[in-house]
């Protein structure tokens, strides 16, 4: 066996990084003849090469740092030379050679067309089942649907980058208000103002200050509303603060606390709900530790707790704050008593972990798998789904109803892209960018609904503003 072989290659005026190939089933001289003179050949061209002949290959930075089969744009450049500007609107969309998400296209190394067919080509989708039958063909999107603009790109700041602690828990971004939108960042929940986006983002929780917090710990979830922005962590630790209008000068009424000290506690995800039995509103955590836990903002007590047969990894709660839907590590999700926790029906149709779930106030409901899809569920019927929502290439991680009565479904997966599901006129838009996703989120602005996607990648990462695309909806009545 040939021992793993290192190929430099390079372009004028740029210093690319290494490829360094597997060469355990080829000797040195196959190899070569696999990756003819790779000096000749721009960085997105060598992959290719390597893919087309099932060459398994890594990627090793200047720094000798290994980035994840290019998914990682991080250091002096990065693997593509790819730079960025701070801010993006419409007049410098028109002024300059940079997309929606602030990237500088003119002085990369490689095209962005080149770059999105290397990344679908390279990347490889997390999961923890065995496929069903790895010969089945994805679904396809549902009868009926055509790709349309539903939303336009508004605005992308560059310089406000959230982070993601667990790459399978994604709900790491919460926008709140026209001029609130959380995110976490490092160990802290930082509130940005889109209406003022060159203050300071404020921090609004940090993890590492309270009593509750161990050393280490990171946000690993966060929901935030008018009211109430709340987190959890590494260890079984919750945090939360009662907002007052986000009047600077207000007071804020801070808690924290354990929610178990299981060595499995890990905070999964949050959400707020109403409560039937007050008018405080309640975070309902799912925890590894096998427990949903719902904690009363008002008195920072606990409510009530349940068992699952499986570690969950979301919930959401019902219109009426009666039922409460449930994924985590099955194939299955449930609809339990949110009072008793008594299991009410189960939903069949993943073929993998759940980790996202949404709650339409129209009593739709979603849940977003491992396996590459959401589904679309009718509360009348928990026999099927009604709609099998199709990924562009990996895990659903995060949800969010929006538009009218929640007939809008936002659909983000791990990295790259974002699609909208208009199920009342049957429309779909696929919105795509570079980096991993932090989390979505819909949010009522100055009369029209926003959507904001979180990018967790420092060197192409940031905040993206997109709003219901109005011309379109004229024109679809006009015609």
């Amino acid at each position: 066996m040939a021992l793993p072989m290192r190929v430099s290659f390079s372009v004028p005026d740029a210093d690319v990084s290494l490829v360094e190939i597997d060469g355990s089933p080829y000797d040195e001289d196959v190899e070569m003849d696999l990756v003819p003179d790779l000096t000749v050949l721009r960085a997105t061209e060598a992959t290719l090469h390597l893919v087309e002949h099932n060459v398994d290959f890594e990627y090793v930075g200047p720094d000798g740092v290994m980035e994840d089969s290019g998914f990682e744009f991080g250091g002096e450049g990065g693997m593509w030379g790819l730079q960025k500007v701070k801010a993006v609107d419409a007049d410098i969309l028109r002024a300059r050679d940079v997309d929606y998400q602030g990237i500088w296209w003119a002085d990369a190394l490689i095209s962005r067309e080149s770059l999105r067919k290397t990344r679908l080509m390279t990347h490889q989708n997390y999961t923890n089942c065995p496929p069903p039958d790895p010969l089945l063909d994805p679904p396809d999107i549902p009868p009926g649907y055509s790709e349309r603009n539903i939303f336009a790109h508004r605005s992308t700041t560059t310089t406000r980058v959230p982070t993601i602690a667990h790459f399978q828990l994604r709900h790491l971004l919460s926008p709140a208000t026209s001029t609130a939108v959380y995110h976490a960042k490092g160990t802290q929940i930082m509130r940005y103002n889109p209406h003022n986006p060159a203050a300071a983002c404020q921090v609004v929780i940090d993890l590492l200050s309270g009593e509750s917090t161990r050393i280490g710990t990171r946000p690993t979830t966060l929901a935030a509303d008018a009211a109430v922005v709340a987190t959890a962590g590494f260890y079984g630790e919750y945090a939360y603060t009662l907002e007052n209008n986000y009047d600077e000068d207000a007071d804020q009424k801070d808690f924290t606390g354990f929610l178990t000290g299981s060595a499995h506690g890990i905070g999964n995800h949050v959400h707020i709900s109403r409560s039937r039995s007050s008018e405080s509103p309640v975070l309902v955590y799912t925890s590894n530790d096998s427990s949903i836990r719902t904690i009363d903002t008002a008195q920072n007590v606990c409510l009530s707790g349940h068992s699952t047969p499986w570690a969950p990894n979301t919930s959401s709660t019902s219109p009426d704050a009666r039922l409460r839907l449930v994924g985590g590590d099955s194939c299955d999700a449930v609809i339990i008593d949110a009072e008793s926790g008594g299991i009410i029906a189960n939903l069949k149709a993943h073929t993998d972990w759940i980790f996202t779930s949404a709650w339409s106030p129209s009593w739709y409901l979603a849940t977003g798998s491992q396996d590459t899809t959401a589904r679309l569920w009718d509360a009348r019927n928990f026999s099927a789904p009604v709609a099998t929502l199709p990924a562009q290439c990996g895990s659903v991680r995060t949800l969010d109803f929006g538009g009218a009565n929640g007939t809008l479904l936002a659909v983000a997966e791990s990295a790259d892209f974002v699609t909208l599901w208009d199920t009342s006129k049957e429309r779909m838009q696929v919105i795509d960018f570079f980096g991993e996703v932090a989390g979505i989120g819909f949010v009522e602005s100055q009369g029209s609904e926003r959507l904001w996607i979180g990018v967790s990648d420092e060197r192409v990462g940031g905040l993206m503003e997109y709003e219901a695309d109005l011309d379109r909806d004229l024109a679809d009545l006009v015609i």
